[in-house]
C-alpha cells in the first residue's frame, strides 16, 4: 500500500500525424497497489481489468477496474491466489485470469484461473491442466478462451488448455504448441488465435514460432515470425490483423524494433518498425489503431515512448505520445476507443500510474473523471466485505459487448483511422 496520496492531473493537446489519425487528448491516473507483471483485460466496450502482479511487499492478488462508462476505478475484489507472471483474456461479459507465479506456494506456479462474471458480479474458480506461470491467453470468437505455454514444474511447457464457453467445459482435445515456451505474446483475429515468440532454456533458445489455432477446423498450424524474441507484446486490430512489436533477442543488441503484422484476410504477413526498440512493453489496439506503450531497453533503461500503428493504413504516426512516467512490465488493454496502459516498474520503483489515451477525437475541453488513490484505497476496503455497487446489469453487459464495433464505428465516422 502507498503511504500518500497523488493528485489526479489531465493533458490535453493535439498531435498531428501526416498518415495517420490519434487521440487528442491524455488522462493519467493511480491506481491501488503499486505492481509490475499483472495482467490486463476488457469486459465489452465498458471495463478496463488489472489483475495480480509484484511489488517489495510480496505477490498482489488485487483487481483492479476502470468503468469507460463512469470514468471511475474500484477494485473489484482480490484473486484467490496473490500471483504474478499470469494470462488475462476474456469473452463477452467474463474475464479469466489464469497461471501465474505465487513466491509463498510450493514450486511456485499455479494452476488456478480466476472468473469474473460482470452480469453477476460474481467470481469463481476453474483450475489449467497443469501449473504454470508465463503463459499467454486469447479469446477466439467470444467462445474459447486458450491458454497456452509457460513455464511448468518440470520447466517449459506446450501445455494448451481452452475452455469452451458455450460449452462451459474444458476442452478434450486442446493440441500444443509446437515448442515448449514461455514469455510469448497472444491475441487473436476472426476465428484464429496466435501464439508468437517466447523462450525456452534449451536451443534455440529465442523463437520466431506462431502457432495458430482456427477455430473453423480445430486444427493449429505454425508460422513464423521475421524475428526471434521474447518479451513482445501483441494487439488485435479491427479483428483483422495480428500485431506483435517489440520484444528481447539474443545479445548482442538485444531488444528489438520489429513490428510483425498477419493480415488474416490475405494470409499474409510483413514487418515493420517501431520508433525504438525495447522489450518488456504493452501493446493495446481500438479500431485499426495499435498502441504500443513503455518498454526498456539495456542501453537507456525504462522508456516512454508510445508508438501508434494503423494497420488498415500501413502507417506509423508521425511523431509518438509519451507515458506520464517511463516504465516496463506494464500492462494494457482497450475500452471501446479508450486504451489503458496501468503500472509497471520505471525510476527504480514500483509505479501507480496510468495512461489513458482517446483513439479517436474529443473535445478539447472534454475530461474524464478519475479516482484519486484516496478513493481508489476506500473503495478496496471494502471490496472484500461486499460486492462492486458498480456491476454490470446482465442487459448493461450484453450491450456494452454489442456496441463495441459501433463505437469504433463513431469514431471513424468522426475521423477515420
Amino acid at each position: 500500500m502507498i503511504a500518500h496520496f497523488f493528485p489526479v492531473i489531465f493533458l490535453f493537446g493535439f498531435l498531428r500525424a501526416t498518415n495517420a489519425q490519434v487521440p487528442d487528448c491524455t488522462a493519467v491516473a493511480e491506481v491501488s497497489e503499486p505492481r509490475e507483471m499483472l495482467a490486463a483485460t476488457s469486459v465489452g466496450a465498458r471495463y478496463a481489468l488489472f489483475a495480480g502482479g509484484v511489488n517489495r511487499q510480496g505477490d498482489i492478488g488485487v483487481v483492479d477496474a476502470f468503468d469507460a462508462a463512469t470514468g471511475a476505478w474500484s477494485v473489484l475484489g482480490n484473486l484467490s491466489v496473490p500471483r504474478f507472471a499470469l494470462a488475462a483474456a476474456a469473452a463477452r461479459d467474463v474475464a479469466y485470469f489464469g497461471g501465474g507465479w505465487n513466491t509463498s506456494i510450493m514450486n511456485g506456479v499455479v494452476d488456478v484461473v480466476d472468473v469474473w462474471n460482470a452480469t453477476e458480479n460474481s467470481w469463481s474458480q476453474l483450475q489449467l491442466s497443469e501449473a504454470r506461470s508465463g503463459l499467454a491467453a486469447a479469446t477466439v470468437g467470444g467462445r474459447h478462451v486458450i491458454f497456452a505455454g509457460g513455464y511448468a514444474m518440470n520447466g517449459h511447457t506446450a501445455t494448451v488448455d481452452r475452455w469452451d464457453c458455450a460449452a462451459s467445459a474444458w476442452a478434450t482435445a486442446p493440441g500444443a504448441l509446437s515448442e515448449a515456451r514461455t514469455h510469448l505474446a497472444a491475441t487473436s483475429v476472426g476465428d484464429v488465435a496466435l501464439f508468437g515468440g517466447g523462450f525456452s532454456f534449451y536451443l534455440p533458445g529465442f523463437f520466431a514460432t506462431v502457432d495458430v489455432w482456427n477455430a473453423t477446423d480445430g486444427n493449429w498450424t505454425v508460422g513464423n515470425l521475421s524475428q526471434s524474441r521474447r518479451h513482445l507484446a501483441a494487439a488485435s486490430a479491427a479483428g483483422r490483423w495480428a500485431v506483435f512489436g517489440g520484444g528481447e533477442r539474443m545479445r548482442p543488441n538485444n531488444e528489438s524494433a520489429v513490428v510483425d503484422v498477419f493480415d488474416v484476410v490475405a494470409g499474409t504477413w510483413t514487418a515493420t518498425q517501431l520508433s525504438q526498440a525495447r522489450t518488456k512493453l504493452a501493446a493495446a489496439a481500438a479500431g485499426s489503431v495499435v498502441f504500443f506503450a513503455g518498454g526498456t531497453t539495456d542501453a537507456l533503461g525504462e522508456s516512454g515512448v508510445v508508438d501508434i500503428y494503423d494497420a488498415a493504413t500501413s502507417t506509423w504516426t508521425a511523431n509518438t505520445l509519451a507515458l506520464s512516467v517511463p516504465r516496463w512490465s506494464l500492462a494494457g488493454t482497450s475500452v471501446g476507443a479508450e486504451i489503458v496502459f496501468a503500472e509497471g516498474w520505471g525510476n527504480h520503483k514500483y509505479v501507480t500510474t496510468v495512461d489513458r489515451f482517446y483513439a479517436c477525437p474529443r473535445s478539447r475541453t472534454e475530461s474524464r473523471p478519475a479516482s484519486t488513490t484516496a478513493e481508489i484505497r476506500q473503495t478496496r476496503a471494502t471490496a472484500t466485505a461486499a460486492k462492486s455497487e458498480t456491476a454490470l446489469t446482465g442487459n448493461d453487459t450484453l450491450a456494452a459487448a454489442e456496441s463495441e464495433t459501433s463505437i469504433s464505428a463513431a469514431c471513424a465516422a468522426e475521423m477515420p483511422w
